[in-house]
């Protein structure tokens, strides 16, 4: 008789605080961990208070809807939400901290013994943010937040190869890290569509400029509504997301004189990301360098617009330029230099549809797919959960 070989199931908790339904990493990491036959939990603080059908089906979610949407009580809402949670809840092998606000619950359940291995996903280097960089109380705190969830933290996820010895220059200290770049799992090409076109009702003469993501300070956004005064007979300005500078957007709009010209978009579920990006002509991610979070990053956002066919008009980011320059399809500009986020915008406007960028939009997505990052993790961990 053929001997029966029963393995147990490895398990992995999640901690996040953001929207689940527009976060496309966290999704990432827990249909990869269901694809290697994990069981698979999140608990999860949100301004939605929801989790997508569709994702409900792969996880084991709770889902807490916040009360407050900003400042220190959203952070001491989730804080306190996760810890009432894990003192219920049953030990899992693997807690994975998906963000810095989730890191001290991590480092508690460790701690407590409800999970073997803590991993921290420092998506930035937080304590380089501009929002923190202006306000050094702030950012002494979130330091001490840092460092503390560090000493318990077994493994580190950074999206950047440099965001390691970044985070270690900071505290000296560095637990085993992974390059888990923030990517789309592996897709098929998305058809040129006309979403955008048709939603806004854009004049077809004129080509679509677009951005996706948060409504922020030091995205270059006001930067690019007021280059829009000299590009509004050739394109128009799309931006897809939501945050706090949407409304006053409007206003800077209006005295630029190009309300017309520009286009506010709701946020959309990361699954609809690329379609929609795949009716545009060019995206933009311009950010603050001067920041030094910013000036590492690699945002997700340059892959997103690749993989949808769009040539990509970027800051001058370290990462990015390490990973892309030379890249045909980009153009590196500064950010307060206007003349030259047009001088950017008008190089790459022949490109768009071009059979050059069809080309590279191939070679992206053969090249890169989130699965390729994180297989050297999920391997590292499931030698340490038999």
């Amino acid at each position: 008789m053929e001997e029966v070989r029963l393995t147990r199931q490895r398990s992995i908790r999640l901690l996040f605080l953001g929207d689940i339904e527009t976060d496309r990493r966290v999704k990432n990491f827990i249909r990869y961990f269901n694809s290697r036959g994990w069981y698979t939990e999140l608990l999860c603080s949100t301004r939605s208070g929801q989790v997508q059908e569709e994702l409900s089906a792969e996880l084991h979610g709770r889902v807490h809807p916040l009360k407050r949407h900003d400042g220190p009580l959203m952070f001491y809402e989730h804080h306190s939400y996760l810890m009432s949670q894990l003192r219920t809840l049953p030990s899992l092998d693997v807690t994975l901290a998906c963000d810095l606000y989730s890191l001290p619950a991590g480092r508690y359940a460790k701690s407590k013994g409800l999970t073997q291995h803590l991993s921290y996903d420092a998506r930035e280097v937080y304590t380089g943010l501009p929002t923190v960089v202006r306000k050094p109380l702030a950012r002494w705190f979130w330091k001490c937040v840092e460092r503390k969830g560090l000493k318990a933290t077994d493994s580190i996820i950074v999206t950047g190869a440099l965001d390691a010895g970044a985070i270690e220059k900071v505290h000296n200290i560095l637990p085993r890290s992974f390059l888990v770049r923030n990517i789309p799992l592996r897709t098929q090409k998305p058809e040129r569509n006309n979403y955008l076109r048709e939603h806004f009702g854009i004049d077809p003469k004129k080509r679509i400029l677009v951005y996706v993501g948060g409504i922020q300070r030091d995205r270059g956004l006001g930067q690019m509504v007021n280059a829009m005064s000299a590009l509004k007979d050739e394109a128009v300005f799309v931006m897809i997301g939501d945050g706090e500078l949407r409304e006053g957007l409007r206003s800077v709009c209006k005295n630029a004189g190009v309300s017309s010209d520009v286009y506010f978009h709701d946020p959309i579920p990361s699954e609809q990301v690329l379609s929609v990006l795949a009716s545009a002509d060019i995206g933009v991610v311009l950010v603050d360098t001067d920041a030094p979070s910013y000036a590492l990053a690699l945002p997700s956002k340059i892959y997103e617009y690749l993989f949808a066919g769009l040539p990509v008009l970027a800051s001058p980011m370290k990462q990015a330029m390490k990973e892309f320059g030379g890249h045909e399809a980009i153009r590196f500009v500064k950010l307060h230099d206007e003349a030259a986020v047009i001088r950017g915008v008008r190089e790459l406007l022949p490109l768009a549809h071009s059979g050059d960028i069809l080309k590279w939009q191939d070679e992206a997505i053969h090249k890169y797919a989130f699965e390729y990052d994180a297989a050297p993790y999920v391997d590292y961990l499931e030698e340490r959960t038999p």
